[in-house]
């Protein structure tokens, strides 16, 4: 839904407004299993368009540079394991593609959600999450490691910014629990 003109310069940015108070420890802990189906049961057309629209506004810089095409051709699968789902991701001269079917990928990058978010928001160095463990890349090694690197040097678009900084507040407040 689009807002009128001059209502949209009257609303604060969606970063200024406060997240809502956590939810009390032991409710969270037995809340958490739950929050994860939406993810597993949104249909696969609704993932992919969001999907493809972050990686297009997240790599567009990269793109317009020429730093995408190693990726063409390739096929890259994050596996997120807490939330028991992944999805397959090339780019193409078009941009970004998201496939959901069984096709072998060229390499696969699995780590549970907190950190891919981490990642994401550059809050912890790519290199300490794969020594750690928490993330692990199996298959194309060196294409992993572009892939790692292209994520680390990005900025984020607002969108995801917005869906970070939620998951983020989400995880933290886990580990309290």
């Amino acid at each position: 839904m689009r807002l009128p003109p001059g209502l949209h310069a009257l609303l604060p940015p969606l970063s200024s407004l406060p997240l809502p108070p956590p939810p009390p420890p032991a409710l969270l802990r037995r809340l958490h299993p739950l929050l994860k189906v939406p993810v597993r049961l949104a249909p696969f057309p609704l993932q992919r368009r969001l999907l493809e629209r972050l990686l297009r506004d997240t790599f567009q810089a990269h793109a317009a540079q020429g730093r995408m095409r190693f990726l063409h051709g390739r096929w890259v699968r994050f596996q997120v394991t807490d939330l028991n789902t992944g999805w397959n991701f090339s780019y193409s001269a078009l941009g970004p593609i998201v496939a959901d079917s069984l096709l072998q990928p060229d390499v696969t990058i699995r780590g549970d959600m907190s950190a891919f978010v981490a990642l994401a928001q550059q809050e912890e160095d790519p290199d300490t999450l794969f020594f750690q463990r928490r993330l692990v890349i199996e298959g194309d090694t060196e294409l992993g490691l572009q892939v790692k690197n292209l994520m680390f040097a990005s900025d984020l678009p607002p969108l995801a910014k917005e869906l970070a900084r939620a998951a983020t507040a989400y995880f933290r407040q886990l580990e309290k629990a």
